[in-house]
């Protein structure tokens, strides 16, 4: 394939914003109708099918540390000393 035919695209980064990999796969279509799944399998079915974007560690804020598992912040501020 030359290079003016050539094909991209592109994820946007707010859909990577998560704490889970992204997996994701390619299906490709010949004018002639044929199509296949890019990495597809191994003819010993044994390859990964697929490929996996892993998330980057976000910096933790320090009231993630202070309250974490999703703790209720308002319940703890109604507790306030002045």
């Amino acid at each position: 394939m030359s290079r003016d035919k050539a094909l991209w695209s592109a994820i946007p980064a707010s859909y990577t914003a998560s704490n889970y990999p992204l997996q994701y796969y390619f299906e490709l279509r010949r004018s002639t109708g044929e199509a296949w799944l890019y990495p597809g399998l191994t003819s010993d079915l044994a390859n990964q099918p697929y490929f996996v974007v892993q998330p980057v560690a976000r910096a933790v804020s320090t009231q993630a540390r202070k309250y974490p598992l999703g703790k209720d912040i308002r319940r703890d501020a109604s507790r306030r000393i002045c």
